[in-house]
């Protein structure tokens, strides 16, 4: 077990000093400020990766160097600059994480990546310190030199056994996938990104589907697969109400019970009791003349 956390710590300090390693000589890597705390040794886990402030090309022969970070940012973008520098400083990691991902959003400038890297390093996040060092690599800018390409290089060495490679497989490929709360994209976005050792939530969701949820716990830096099958909702249908009488409540539902035929008999029979009460109502008189001792025939 102590081997094991010996090995562990020593692979850290590997990935730490792959961002903040200085030149043979002991100079200062050309392009990165002066650290904000000691450079850490291999065997370090503490803070300590310095900022890149000023391009990487500075200092090459025949090189002209671009403006400083703090010299090409403007408006908001160069105020989140500035203020990720003061958290970082005061040793908020996250919230100067948040700061350089604001402005690189704003400008591109892809040594915003590199400092970012170094923020989640420190907050012992390494699958996204490796995916902002990739992103930086990959940008193909001029800032990253043979030396900054052979140190970022380097740190994802470092940093992947504290890492294992996702794949999610769901039976709704447009579904999203969470990781501890973030978004990691569609099962295939997701499948192209690495977690960090220790315990982690995994919510895979769709509209008009249960979501899926796994606790996923990550001890070797082996392939970690998950099956998420997702059930559809099931929505019950509405069930329409009697309407019943105004004067009897109960008169609808007894009613609705009787067969047409019936309505229809019934109606016949009140028709024809009609017509004959009516007959011998206004049917006249049959004596025609006079009553007897009467002067005339009283008609009402």
């Amino acid at each position: 077990m102590k081997r094991g956390r010996r090995l562990r710590w020593l692979v850290v300090g590997l990935a730490a000093c792959a961002l903040t390693r200085q030149s043979p000589a002991g100079a200062q890597v050309p392009g990165v400020a002066s650290p904000v705390a000691p450079v850490p040794s291999a065997s370090a886990t503490g803070p300590g990766a310095p900022l890149l402030t000023s391009p990487a090309t500075a200092g090459l022969p025949g090189a002209v160097p671009p403006a400083p970070l703090a010299d090409s940012l403007q408006g908001q973008a160069k105020a989140d600059y500035e203020a990720a520098r003061l958290l970082y400083d005061s040793g908020d990691y996250a919230g100067a994480l948040l700061k350089f991902q604001s402005a690189y959003r704003a400008t591109g400038d892809p040594r915003l990546l590199w400092n970012a890297a170094g923020c989640a390093r420190n907050l012992h996040n390494y699958a996204k310190a490796m995916l902002f060092v990739r992103q930086f690599l990959a940008s193909q800018s001029a800032l990253v030199t043979p030396e900054f390409a052979a140190r970022g290089q380097a740190f994802l060495d470092a940093a992947e056994p504290l890492t294992a490679p996702l794949e999610i497989e769901s039976n709704q490929p447009s579904s999203s996938v969470f990781l501890d709360d973030e978004l990691l994209g569609t099962p295939a976005q997701a499948s192209q990104s690495r977690v960090d050792l220790g315990t982690h939530r995994l919510v895979v969701q769709a509209r008009g589907y249960q979501p899926y949820n796994e606790t996923l716990t990550v001890l070797s830096s082996t392939t970690l697969h998950v099956t998420a099958t997702l059930h559809a909702l099931v929505v019950p249908l509405p069930v329409r109400p009697a309407r019943p009488h105004q004067d009897h409540p109960n008169h609808g539902a007894r009613a609705s019970l009787l067969p047409t035929w019936v309505w229809i008999t019934g109606a016949s029979v009140v028709l024809a009791g009609i017509a004959t009460a009516s007959y011998f109502i206004f049917k006249p008189s049959a004596a025609s003349g006079p009553l007897p001792g009467s002067i005339a025939t009283l008609r009402f």
